[in-house]
């Protein structure tokens, strides 16, 4: 059976010109409505540099260290001075509508720097997690806004008895070497304090993938 735009061409022999004429009408503004929706819907999902570019204060960090990073406190909340990612930009950000927030706390991200890549864009975000340490992460996406993969590049602070520091630097537009050190209680015994230290080296591609080459 022969169907124009989805109507039986039958039927459309019966109806008369103008009312075909407002059927067909209706039908594509129905069609371009639901287009535009899930255009939209990929749109505000996506994260493109361009959009945000201003909001950045930095651009191509190469070194991560207590005393290179002179707005990165843990007495001052970079959401404070930074520019926050909440609502709209969080969905584009994480792409994780668990973690959209609409109102500024202590965990509070922000936009921190662009990261000069080629085959992905890559931006650093930076903020106070729930365990009290401050961290800054390295975030890649797609040249079309799909989020692939995230690195924390930096890390200091903690609570309980427990702290962790981990610094870091870019050997070169693709390996990133890090080096943690992570304290806590031995046994629950805050008097018997234990550090582990490490040595992490990842590889980011030109894709936008991160994969941990070692420690």
């Amino acid at each position: 059976m022969k169907r124009i735009f989805g109507i039986d061409i039958k039927v459309m022999r019966k109806l008369k010109r103008p009312i075909l004429l407002v059927t067909l009408i209706a039908f594509v503004v129905a069609c371009q409505s639901t287009i535009s929706r899930r255009l939209s819907s990929v749109h505000s999902t996506s994260f493109y540099i361009e959009e945000y570019r201003s909001k950045f204060p930095h651009t191509n960090i190469r070194v991560f260290n207590h005393g290179s990073l002179k707005d990165f406190s843990i007495d001052t909340p970079v959401f404070m001075t930074h520019f926050p990612i909440l609502s709209d930009l969080a969905l584009k950000v994480y792409q994780d509508t668990s973690r959209v927030r609409n109102v500024e706390d202590e965990t509070t991200k922000v936009l921190y720097s662009i990261q000069q890549e080629k085959g992905h864009q890559g931006i650093l975000i930076a903020g106070t997690d729930d365990d009290w340490v401050n961290r800054i992460i390295y975030y890649s996406y797609e040249l079309k806004g799909k989020l692939i993969g995230s690195l924390t590049l930096y890390e200091i602070g903690g609570d309980g008895g427990y702290s962790t520091y981990s610094s870091g630097r870019f050997l070169n537009d693709s390996t990133y070497i890090r080096e943690s050190i992570n304290c806590g209680p031995v046994n629950d015994d805050l008097d018997n304090i234990k550090c582990d230290t490490a040595t992490f080296k990842f590889l980011i591609h030109q894709n936008g993938r991160i994969d941990t080459l070692g420690r």
